[in-house]
Parts: C-alpha cells; sequence; structure tokens
C-alpha cells in the first residue's frame, strides 16, 4: 500500500510539474509629491465629514433624504450584501462538509454468482442463513474534506474579501456622487433664483424708465422710436426671466430625482452663494487620494481580487487532496440497527487528483486570470493618474476663479455708478435714452456676470471637494 501510494504521489508531482509561472505586473507609478503650483500641504479637506463640510441646513436635509431613498444607494447596499455571501461560500469550501442520512434498500443478488453463492451457505445468525432477497438500513454521518495544500481556495476565499471591499468603495462612491451632484445642482437652484431677483429688479426700473420716456415724448424731447427700443428691452428681459423659471423648473426636477422622490419644491437658503469659502485650501497632498478617493480604493480592491484569482488559477494545476469519512449504523434488520458494536460500520478514504487530459482548459483559465490582473492594474493605474489631475485643474480653477470674482466685483460697482449718472442725467435732460439704454444693458450684463462668478466659485469648491475624495464620510 505505501509503495502505491509514493507512486500516486510521483505520478501527480510529474504532472504539476508544468504549472504556469505567474508574470508580475509592472509597478504601480506612485502620485506626484506635491501638487502642482503652490498650495498648503495640511490634512486634505476630504476627510471632513460632508456635514461639517456643508453648513446649509436646506441642503443637508436633501442630501440626508438621498442618502436614505436614493434606489442608487439601496442597490450598492445588495451589491454588499452578495459580496458577503460570496466570502461565506468561499470560507465554507475551506472546512469539512459534513451531511446526515439514512437509507434503506433491497437487494437480490444472482444464485450463480459469488456473492449469491456466499450466501447460500452463510449464516446471518447462529442458525439463519441469508435471505433470497437482502434488506440493508443504515443512517449515520458522511463528511468530505478538500485538503487546501496549494492555496487555491483560500485564494478564493481572499479574492471574495477584496471583492466585498470593492463593493463598500462602490457603495463610498455613489453616496460621494450624491453629495456632489446635490451640492451641485443646489448651487445652480440658487444663482438662478438670485438671476430672477436681479431680472425682476431689471424690469421694474426699465418700466421705470419707460414712464419717464413717455413724459419725454409728451414733451417732445423723445420720439416713438426711443419708446419701441424700450419695449424691445423690455421684452427681452421679460423673455430672458422666463427661460430662468425654466432652468430652475430643471434643476429643481434633477435634484427631486437625486433624492429618490416625486417632483416638489426644493426649500433652500438663497444666502449659501455668498457663504466665504476657507482662504487657504487644505488639499494635503497627492498620495492621500489613495485613501480617500472610493473610486481608487475600488480598483485597488479589484486589483487585489484578480491576483487572487491568478494564484487560484494556478493553483488549480497541482493534485487535489481529499478525504472521506463515514460513521453510522447498518443492519438487515431495522430492530439491530442501534446495536453495538455489531451494528457500528465506518469508512475513511483519502485521495489524490491531479489534471491529466484537460490541461487546456486549465491553461486557458490561466491566461485569463492572467489578462484580468493586467487590465486591473491598467484600470488602477489609469484611475490614479485621472484622479490626480483632476485636482490639480480643480485647484486652479478655484485659484483662478477667485481671482475673476474680484474683478466682476469692481466691473459691477463701476458700472452701477455708471448707471446711475446715466439715469440722473436723462432725467435731466443732459443724456440721450439711447445712453441710459446702454448704460442699464451694461449694468445688467455685469450683475449677471457676478452672479455667475459667485457660482462658478462656489461649484468648483464643490468640484475639489469631490475630487479629492469627501464625501462619503
Amino acid at each position: 500500500m505505501m509503495r502505491c501510494l509514493a507512486g500516486m504521489l510521483a505520478a501527480c508531482a510529474v504532472v504539476s510539474c508544468g504549472a504556469p509561472s505567474i508574470v508580475e505586473s509592472p509597478t504601480l507609478r506612485p502620485p506626484p509629491p506635491a501638487w502642482l503650483g503652490a498650495v498648503s500641504e495640511r490634512p486634505t479637506m476630504a476627510a471632513i465629514p460632508w456635514r461639517t463640510w456643508i453648513d446649509d441646513p436646506a441642503l443637508r436635509a436633501l442630501i440626508d433624504g438621498a442618502l436614505s431613498d436614493n434606489p442608487d444607494v439601496a442597490i450598492a447596499a445588495q451589491r454588499i450584501a452578495i459580496a458577503h455571501a460570496g466570502v461565506v461560500r468561499a470560507g465554507g469550501a475551506l472546512r469539512p462538509a459534513v451531511a446526515v442520512g439514512g437509507g434503506a434498500s433491497l437487494a437480490k443478488p444472482g444464485r450463480f454468482t459469488a456473492e449469491g453463492a456466499g450466501n447460500a451457505t452463510t449464516d446471518m445468525m447462529p442458525g439463519t442463513v441469508v435471505p433470497t432477497v437482502v434488506p440493508d438500513f443504515g443512517h449515520g454521518l458522511a463528511a468530505s474534506w478538500e485538503i487546501d495544500l496549494w492555496g487555491k481556495l483560500r485564494s478564493a476565499r481572499d479574492s471574495a474579501v477584496a471583492q466585498v471591499q470593492a463593493s463598500e468603495a462602490a457603495r463610498d462612491l455613489v453616496r460621494t456622487a450624491l453629495v456632489g451632484d446635490l451640492a451641485a445642482a443646489y448651487t445652480e437652484l440658487l444663482a438662478l433664483d438670485h438671476a430672477d431677483g436681479i431680472l425682476a429688479r431689471s424690469l421694474e426700473r426699465q418700466i421705470e424708465a419707460a414712464e419717464v420716456l413717455r413724459l419725454h415724448k409728451a414733451a417732445g424731447r423723445a420720439n416713438e422710436l426711443a419708446i419701441q427700443q424700450f419695449a424691445a428691452q423690455l421684452a427681452a428681459t421679460e423673455g430672458l426671466r422666463r427661460d430662468t423659471a425654466r432652468q430652475a423648473a430643471e434643476w429643481e426636477a434633477r435634484a427631486n430625482v437625486l433624492v429618490g422622490r416625486f417632483p416638489q419644491p426644493v426649500a433652500r437658503d438663497k444666502a449659501w452663494l455668498f457663504a466665504d469659502l476657507p482662504t487657504d485650501v487644505s488639499a494635503g497632498v497627492p498620495a492621500d487620494l489613495l485613501a480617500h478617493r472610493p473610486d481608487l480604493r475600488e480598483a485597488e480592491a479589484v486589483l487585489r481580487a484578480a491576483r487572487c484569482d491568478l494564484n487560484a488559477a494556478r493553483a488549480a494545476f497541482f493534485p487535489s487532496a481529499t478525504l472521506t469519512a463515514g460513521l453510522g449504523y447498518r443492519a438487515y434488520n431495522p430492530l439491530y440497527l442501534l446495536h453495538t458494536p455489531e451494528s457500528l460500520a465506518f469508512s475513511l478514504a483519502g485521495g489524490l487528483v491531479a489534471p491529466l487530459l484537460n490541461r487546456g482548459e486549465l491553461d486557458a483559465q490561466f491566461q485569463v486570470a492572467q489578462a484580468m490582473q493586467v487590465q486591473a492594474f491598467l484600470a488602477y493605474q489609469r484611475a490614479v493618474i485621472g484622479a490626480v489631475g483632476e485636482v490639480t485643474t480643480a485647484l486652479s480653477n478655484l485659484r483662478a476663479l477667485q481671482s475673476v470674482l474680484e474683478h466682476r466685483k469692481a466691473q459691477q460697482a463701476a458700472l452701477v455708478k455708471a448707471t446711475e449718472a446715466a439715469d440722473l442725467l436723462f432725467r435731466a435732460g443732459k443724456a440721450t435714452y439711447l445712453e441710459l439704454l446702454m448704460a442699464r444693458q451694461a449694468s445688467l450684463e455685469a450683475e449677471l456676470e457676478l452672479l455667475e462668478a459667485w457660482k462658478r466659485r462656489r461649484l468648483a469648491h464643490v468640484y475639489l471637494f469631490r475630487a479629492l475624495g469627501g464625501g462619503w464620510r
């Protein structure tokens, strides 16, 4: 028996000698040590919980509703549950499988067979010959266990664990996207609300100017051309206001979809658009992205899972060692089933099985696993490069938009004074209606451009927070 076992081991070893080797992936290029440009290296604001970062109660309420009711969040939670079930299944393969059962059967061997001839001359019990039809009753335990000699099952379990981590990172990515998208939609709504107010005030001033112009016409100091030009400007402003209301309805609908509810008014605080932002943005260092951005953590977990799958695919080339065992009672009469030790039965067996004729299938599975590992590595590298690029762009935009905002403030202040002067001169008859018209139009455009600068600055801060990986805490 020992010679037979040694021969089996030798044969399995020979068959397994052709297991392919794993080609290591290239080394991941690390992020740069610092951001492009002069930026503070204080701890990244991505570590701040979104409730701390957002100080608007109305927006907080929207985000709370989205995190509890948005279908994407619920779907992500179910994916995590599926991944956890995969870990339980993979972990169960590492442990022995034990089953309990029982059964009964009847057998009649042929008279001219070895078994039939033996039964005819054998007493089952003293004075009782084995019957022609032999009943068989039994119950007991059966166990089987695949011994993980080469780490195939452990690799499968580790892959399942990595897939859980990837699913959790994907859930965090959904949360980050919701926080960022809702903050952006809320900002757009606030800007449109303020734009509507600007246009409403402009309409009031235009109506007043039109009344003054009619008085001038009655006094012979203006003509019908001036009246019609003012009417055209009034209609254009009214049309712009209607379009602003249309855009606000669209953004309100988007916000409701993100929250996961049917259309309804979105409560908002207009002052948040002009709230102060930190003068020194805390972006940390590029390496912080690896820990804070959910998409990078997901890509890293997918890469770990792919490596484990590759290890499992290689281990499949080696022999599988199994143990089987059984313990129970067997008897030809149910009355004897619990007689010990007469009815006690057990079995114990072990085996080694190595692949021989299906190596082509195993080779294909290994090649697929290796290609998927390379693919996961490239996806991770691409995600890191893209993340650093996004943050660099967001930082540059935030700095530039702060400067744009200051210039827009100066422009708007100057044009307000110019419009006031034009209005006084027009009322005194020292400026033409065309000069007043141009001054008011320039002032309106400057006020809307200043509002756009405020909006873009707030959006740049939102995009930076999201690009750094904030929003899922």
